[in-house]
């Protein structure tokens, strides 16, 4: 996004519209594309003499106004943590002090929040369709830059041993064919993989294929 000084101290010959920016071309025959916001805003027109220090001014606004709308765009997508936000505007090449004052300005107005991040994020992920333990959303958690307090805040109602016995249920019924064996193999695998400790493990898939023996012996 930042210009090469090479094309300071050049003339602009013609400003044109194009989509919501504007196309201008200089005396050495190079273009540059600015917002409309941009271009208004500094009024700049043709003839205009292009300074490094305007040149300066126009493509720190460029990148302000790129940062607010991709981050909206980013936004509108899922909810995303303040380290997430940040590391994938600063993949676009924004200055890291443009990227700074647009996470500064999404918090202010509420719409750039850890803590409710954590709170969806575990909602989504810490029971419902597809539960995981309570390490595996810290651990998830942490690399998305959420603090210690947050995370204890939004995890101190996660009960891994409801959690573990609702997915074994749910994953009991495709494996009900299997013989014991290949069931508590499978199902080991598949709390494994959620984050769920031994025991927990050990316990849900105990009293998940005790639930199905029961219920097959009730039925005949």
């Amino acid at each position: 996004m930042e210009q090469s000084s090479d094309i300071a101290s050049e003339v602009i010959v013609s400003i044109k519209p194009k989509g919501n920016r504007y196309l201008i071309q200089l005396g050495n025959g190079e273009y540059l594309k600015y917002h409309k916001e941009v271009v208004l805003g500094s009024a700049i027109k043709k003839g205009t003499f292009l300074s490094d220090s305007l040149l300066k001014k126009i493509t720190a606004k460029e990148q302000e106004i790129e940062a607010h709308e991709s981050a909206i765009r980013l936004l509108s997508f899922r909810a995303r943590s303040v380290k997430e936000l940040k590391e994938r505007l600063q993949k676009k090449g924004l200055y890291i002090e443009i990227v700074d004052k647009e996470i500064d300005r999404l918090r202010n107005v509420g719409l750039l929040d850890d803590l409710e991040f954590a709170k969806v994020w575990v909602a989504d992920r810490g029971s419902g369709r597809a539960p995981r333990s309570r390490q595996l959303l810290k651990l998830e958690l942490r690399q998305h830059g959420i603090t210690d307090s947050i995370l204890e805040e939004v995890l101190s109602e996660i009960d891994d041993t409801e959690n573990a016995l609702q997915l074994a249920r749910k994953k009991a019924r495709s494996l009900k064919n299997l013989e014991k064996s290949a069931f508590q193999k499978k199902m080991y695998a598949n709390l494994k993989r959620k984050g769920f400790d031994y025991e927990t493990i050990r316990g849900s898939v105990t009293t998940v294929w005790n639930e199905m023996n029961v219920n097959s012996e009730d039925k005949r």
